[in-house]
């Protein structure tokens, strides 16, 4: 989410999508330092506090530890619950899918107990993000999911915590594909990386003339800037490449790989550009051929959602 503060990497869209992508990243030095500023000059005004605690206190009540995940919440959590269970399987789907080697960083989730002290914790110590049903904050020293309990954290966990995972491994992954990797592994298994609020958009927007743009993608590289059209886009290039049984997926997987090192990956757009084309075409036939009536059932992309309570938009 910057290219690494994520939707709900925090799930996500600005002015209603989902990813806020919602899975944001907080990557650059300059955004980490001007939180930093902000949150001692908030912190040194004083804090209000929730039943005896500190609203600015991480949660740190309960602790779960699992392999390469470490979860820290105001409320109780078994080591063998099902969200706990989810985790591990995405990260063994993400490494799987990507052939990325066992990571060495541990992804840390703070989950707090409620919206309200997770939005009172956010607002004093990174003033300056938007406001975002979850975030993932990636640093030097930590790599770190912020979220809270609550009817979407499910989703909102599956989207951040693929960030931090991508993240433990990947050093310049582009903000498109960065927000496109968390939305394809955002939905639950059954579903196969399909969303249909993707799906009914991208749609509908083909039917309106809209074309596929990778190079138009490649040119964002704030949160800020991205639209949720463009977290539908970068889910549908992601989907159909790696969906995809001509080459496209070991040619993304790749081009991945090279973000692992390369200072300056370059443009996935380059590397396909004899097929280009093509691309758009198949991104468009992928899209058509994916049935969207289950949209009124299927989850809002951590990136879009709006919480109903607060009136404020989700993040990945």
């Amino acid at each position: 989410m910057d290219a690494c503060l994520s939707n709900a990497m925090a799930r996500k869209k600005p002015g209603g999508s989902r990813c806020t992508h919602v899975a944001t990243l907080l990557s650059r030095r300059a955004w980490i330092q001007k939180a930093a500023i902000c949150s001692a000059v908030a912190l040194l005004a004083g804090c209000a506090t929730h039943r005896g605690q500190s609203l600015a206190d991480l949660p740190a009540k309960h602790t779960v530890r699992a392999e390469r995940l470490v979860i820290h919440s105001d409320s109780p959590l078994e080591e063998h619950s099902p969200l706990v269970q989810e985790l591990a399987e995405l990260r063994h789907d993400i490494l799987s899918t990507l052939n990325l080697p066992e990571p060495k960083r541990p992804v840390i989730v703070y989950l707090f107990r409620d919206e309200r002290r997770y939005s009172e914790y956010m607002r004093q110590k990174f003033p300056s993000l938007p406001v975002r049903r979850a975030f993932f904050v990636g640093s030097a020293t930590e790599l770190a999911v912020y979220a809270y309990h609550g009817d979407n954290l499910a989703v909102d966990l599956r989207h951040e915590y693929t960030h931090g995972v991508l993240h433990s491994s990947l050093k310049n992954l582009p903000l498109w594909l960065d927000e496109g990797l968390a939305e394809y592994f955002e939905p639950p298994r059954n579903r196969e990386h399909v969303n249909d609020e993707h799906v009914a958009r991208l749609a509908a927007a083909i039917q309106g003339g809209w074309q596929p743009d990778l190079p138009r993608l490649e040119q964002l590289t704030g949160v800020a800037e991205m639209q949720a059209m463009d977290y539908h886009e970068a889910w549908a290039w992601v989907y159909t490449m790696l969906k995809s049984d001509n080459g496209d997926a070991a040619r993304l997987v790749e081009y991945i790989h090279t973000c692992r090192t390369a200072a300056t990956p370059g443009h996935l757009s380059q590397a396909i550009a004899s097929s280009q084309t093509t691309g758009k075409d198949r991104v468009i036939q992928t899209v058509s051929a994916l049935d969207p009536s289950a949209l009124s059932s299927s989850v809002v992309p951590a990136a879009f959602a709006r919480p109903e309570a607060a009136g404020q938009f989700n993040l990945e």
